[in-house]
């Protein structure tokens, strides 16, 4: 029963009850890597003749949706009215 103990707590990790000491950043993408990545791909499955296929056309639906973004964030950044929120609150 004691190991089993042990190794519960072990596969948890930390027991604490502070909700602060859990917190985890939010997660953190480049648009611009992203881009070029879609695109690079693009690049590689045109020399392959492999841009017709099913995974082409997700790559070209996935780039023109991190092209979107990448305006949408550029129009968010050049507005006026700048509020920032917590997001852990």
């Amino acid at each position: 029963m004691r190991y089993l103990l042990i190794f519960s707590v072990f596969l948890t990790g930390c027991i604490c009850l502070n909700p602060d000491h859990k917190k985890s950043a939010p997660p953190i993408a480049n648009t611009g890597e992203v881009i070029s990545s879609l695109e690079k791909t693009k690049t590689e499955l045109e020399k392959a003749g492999e841009s017709n296929t099913l995974v082409g056309e997700k790559v070209d639906k996935a780039l023109t949706l991190a092209e979107r973004l990448e305006k949408l964030l550029e129009q968010i950044e050049q507005s006026e009215p700048k509020i920032v929120k917590d997001p852990i609150k």
